[in-house]
Order: C-alpha cells, then structure tokens, then sequence
C-alpha cells in the first residue's frame, strides 16, 4: 500500500534480435476476497524496450494458464520477464496473494512480429450481432479544435491539418489526451479501436493506449513503438470489458519523455464488436493481419505461408491456395484454426477446407463477406491424432 510498485521479475541473460517472436506462458492464480489485476511486461532488462499484457484475476481464482504472445522491436541484450502487482492489497494484514507458477519465456522462430497478444482464458465468446456504430467524436481532429477531447498531466500539444501532435513533458502526473464517451458497456462487450500513429521526431517514441471505464475500475493497454520520421500509420485494439463499465473512455498516452516534436495521432475510432472472436487483448501494428494458424495444443503453431502457393483456376472462377505445410494433430489435445478475412465481394464466399490423406477435402468453415477484417475461429477437434492440410478456396 506504499507508492512503491511490487514486482516479481527474471532477467534471462539472453540477447535477443530485433523483430523476434517470443511467447511468455505462466499460470496465475488470486487468494484474496477480491479480484485483481496483474500486469506482465516482456522487456529487455534496460526497459529501452517492452511489451505489456494487463489480466484480470477474480476473486479466489485458481490457478490458470494465460499467455502473451509479442516480439522485440529492437535488439536485447537481457529477455526478461516482470510480473507487476498493480492492485494494492486492501489491508496490511491482509490474508490473499498473487499466486505465479509454470512461468517460460521462449524465442519463437516463425512467430508474428506485428502484433502482441494477452491470451487470456476468460476472454468471452463473440455473442455476434452487428457491429456497432463509432463512439467517439471529433476522432479526426478535422474541427481543429480538442474538444471533446480533454487534456490531463504533462503533456504539449497543438492540432495541424487535422491531426493531433504531442509530447511528454518531465514531471508528474503522466500526460495524457482522452476522451469519456459517456457511453456503458456490459460485462464481456468486445470492443475495437483504430487509430492512426506517426512519429515527425528522430527518436523513435513509445505511445501507450488504454481502453477503460473512466474510474479506472477496470482497463486494459496496448503500448506501440514509432519509428523515428514514421509516417501516420494504422494500428487496431481489441479487448473486452471484464466487468460493467459506466463511462467507456479511450486514453492515449505519451509514453517517452522528451522535447522533441511530435507524436501524431489521427482518425480514432471506438466502436462494440460483438461479431469478433478474441483471445483476450490484441495490439495489431501495421500489416500484422497476415495468416497466422493457431493449434492449442500446449502452444501457438504457426504454418507461414509457402513461398509459392498452389493455386489453381478454373472456368468456373473457383480458386485454391493450399498451405505447403502439413498440420500434426497426432498428440494435440485441442486444436483451433484462427485466421483474419476481409471478403468484399458480396456474391462470393470462401471456404477453409481440410484433408487427410491428400484427396479427399472437407469444408469446415464457409467465409461470408464481411465489411472488415474478421477473425475467424475454427474448432479442428474432430481431427485430433491425425496428420491434416489445410486450404482456401475462393469460390
């Protein structure tokens, strides 16, 4: 209960290299009458780079197995692991723990390195439905003015040409720029944001993004590394609400203390995705909706997509790209196939198909179009202890 943050960490004294996948696993657990919330960074030990995952723990939770999946945007000299206790125990004498177990952190060759996944096993399922209408206003700064957007802490700023500039300035509290929608959200509402990002300094600066009620109650981040002279650049957010929120708000903050000028943002958007599936929250950068299968078998497979696809057209318009690459479900216990989909064309459909022994090819999932990029989940249970393949046909 003092100022000072508690934290359990490991610096593994391994270098690691610019742009490399990495997947931390651990179980986590809470003694104590009332939920908390943890926060896991995977960072070289110098902190000149990091990724952090924010969980919730219920009340008197169990152990459970959760996962952050990430990458280095810069080379390491130290990969480390930090577990941050970022809810101060009611009392002194208080009687409930944290509990970490199981915990790996592991370079993963053939990993994503455009995206940072907190896996986390109460994430709901996607009740569907539409998806929802934008809830922030002025999100791209064309009035020229901030309103409704409010200022708070340490912060510069000025509008040009309808996109957002600012610094952070040293001291305290943190500078921030946000905006409370005055809009509630139930308990588990997934909800999406995009944003553009850019960087006209030759620094390259860290931004930190929070999605939360506006007390704070409850909240996840997303934190980005810009490039020095980035241009502005899309990135999206996705997470849910792990409890009812009264006042859905969206938080940018500066992360990199400095002078130099600016970090920009433009066209935000926050909106209810009820459609999506998630695995918990998700900070996509730019270009990071390539494929990328997952296989829950004890871990995250990843099958890249072969250098030379096998396509074949035929007169009928139909197209086929096979995965090179096999699929072994012998010892899995579980396995999924997760995929994104942005299908426009409104009279067509794809399908994911699967085979195994190379001719037969069974449809597991019809594509319909979609307005947007989909995350599409496949349950591949029924071919558990077997050897698949995997295609898409664009029909």
């Amino acid at each position: 209960v003092t100022a000072n943050q508690a934290v359990a960490f490991q610096n593994t004294g391994m270098p690691m290299p610019p742009l490399a996948p990495v997947e931390a696993q651990f179980q986590l657990g809470n003694t104590d009458t009332v939920r908390k919330r943890i926060s896991v960074l995977v960072h070289d030990s110098s902190f000149a780079d990091l990724a952090v995952c924010t969980f919730w723990l219920p009340a008197n939770a169990p152990l459970t197995t959760y996962s952050m999946f990430t990458h280095t945007t810069q080379a390491w000299t130290d990969a480390t692991i930090s577990f941050y206790a970022a809810s101060a125990n009611q009392a002194i004498n208080t009687t409930g723990f944290y509990q970490v177990d199981n915990v790996s952190l592991q370079y993963v060759p053939g990993g994503t390195a455009t995206e940072t996944t907190c896996d986390d096993p109460l994430a709901p399922a996607p009740p569907g439905g539409p998806i929802g209408p934008d809830l922030l206003t002025n999100g791209d700064f064309e009035t020229g003015s901030l309103a409704p957007w409010g200022l708070f802490g340490q912060i510069q700023m000025q509008i040009v040409g309808g996109v957002f500039e600012f610094i952070k300035l040293a001291g305290t509290p943190a500078g921030v720029v946000l905006q409370a929608t005055n809009q509630a959200m139930t308990a588990n509402q997934i909800l999406e944001a995009t944003f553009q990002l850019g960087n006209s300094s030759g620094l390259r600066k860290r931004v930190t993004v929070i999605l939360h009620d506006n007390n704070f109650s409850d909240l996840s981040a997303c934190t980005f590394w810009l490039l020095p002279g980035q241009a502005l650049s899309t990135y999206t957010y996705r997470t849910y609400a792990t409890q009812a929120w009264a006042n859905a708000t969206l938080s940018v903050y500066p992360a990199t203390v400095g002078a130099e000028q600016w970090i920009r943002l433009d066209n935000v958007t926050l909106r209810r995705t009820p459609p999506l599936a998630i695995q918990g929250t998700t900070c996509f950068e730019p270009g990071a909706l390539a494929f990328a299968p997952i296989a829950a078998s004890g871990g995250r497979a990843f099958v890249p997509a072969p250098p030379r696809a096998n396509r074949e057209d035929t007169s009928s318009g139909r197209r086929v790209q096979t995965l090179a690459e096999s699929i072994d479900l012998v010892t899995a216990t579980t396995a999924r196939l997760r995929l994104r989909s942005w299908l426009t064309a409104m009279h067509s459909r794809g399908e994911v198909q699967v085979t195994t022994d190379g001719v037969t090819w069974e449809t597991v999932y019809v594509v319909e179009a979609s307005d947007t990029w989909t995350l599409i989940d496949i349950d591949l249970s029924a071919y558990l202890g077997k050897v698949i393949s995997v295609r898409f046909v664009f029909d």
